[in-house]
C-alpha cells in the first residue's frame, strides 16, 4: 500500500464519462496486495468571476454512481489540493501532484449517494485557494482517507470506492458543479 500511494501513478484517463472519487482494488499481485489506488482530479476555470473579486464561500457537488466497501473499511472521501502539470491533459505523474490538507468535511461510504447529490462544502483554506487563483484555475482531487493517512486498508478481493460522474458525463445533470459565493 504504501509503494502505490508515494509512487507517481500508473496510468491517467481524463476522457471518461464517470470519474473515480476514489478507488482501490484489492486483485494485486499477489495474496493480500492491493493492485492500485485511484486519485480524480478536477479543474474549474474561475476566470469568469473577475480578479476584483472576493469569494466568501463555495461547495461542490458529484451525483455518484457506484459505491463498494467489501473489506469493511467505513472509508470516507473528501477534497484536497491538486497541482496537475496541465489543466486540461492529465498526465500519469500527476498522481503525485495532490495533497492533504482537507478542503471540506470527509463524506463517508454509509451517507455517500448513487443516486442523489454529495456535496462537499468547501472550507477557509479550499476558499482562500480559489482567491488566489480567481483570475485562472481552481484544482483539487478527490481521495480516500486511507491514502490521507498512510494507513493500509483492511484487504478485500473487491474493490472499495466512491464514485462520481464526470464534466465528460452526456447527461448535463450528472456533471459535478462547483457553486461559488462572491461579490465585488
Amino acid at each position: 500500500w504504501a509503494t502505490i500511494i508515494a509512487g507517481a501513478g500508473q496510468v491517467n484517463d481524463d476522457v471518461d464519462a464517470n470519474l473515480y472519487g476514489f478507488y482501490f482494488a484489492g486483485t494485486g499481485g499477489g495474496p493480500d496486495t492491493w493492485a492500485y489506488n485511484v486519485r480524480h482530479i478536477k479543474t474549474f476555470d474561475l476566470s469568469v468571476i473577475g480578479s476584483g473579486n472576493t469569494i466568501s464561500s463555495s461547495t461542490y457537488y458529484c451525483i455518484g454512481f457506484s459505491q463498494g466497501d467489501p473489506g469493511g473499511n467505513d472509508p470516507t472521501i473528501n477534497v484536497f489540493p491538486a497541482q496537475p502539470a496541465a489543466n486540461n491533459d492529465l498526465v500519469t505523474g500527476d498522481y503525485s501532484q495532490t495533497g492533504n490538507t482537507a478542503y471540506s468535511t470527509a463524506v463517508t461510504e454509509a451517507l455517500f449517494s448513487t443516486t442523489a447529490t454529495n456535496t462537499f462544502t468547501m472550507n477557509t483554506a479550499a476558499v482562500n485557494q480559489m482567491q488566489a487563483n480567481i483570475a485562472g484555475v481552481f484544482r483539487f482531487s478527490t481521495k480516500g482517507d486511507n491514502d490521507v493517512s498512510s494507513t493500509t486498508p483492511s484487504f478485500s478481493t473487491g474493490d472499495t470506492m466512491m464514485n462520481c460522474s464526470n464534466a465528460d458525463n452526456a447527461t448535463a445533470n450528472l456533471r459535478p458543479k462547483l457553486t461559488i459565493t462572491y461579490a465585488a
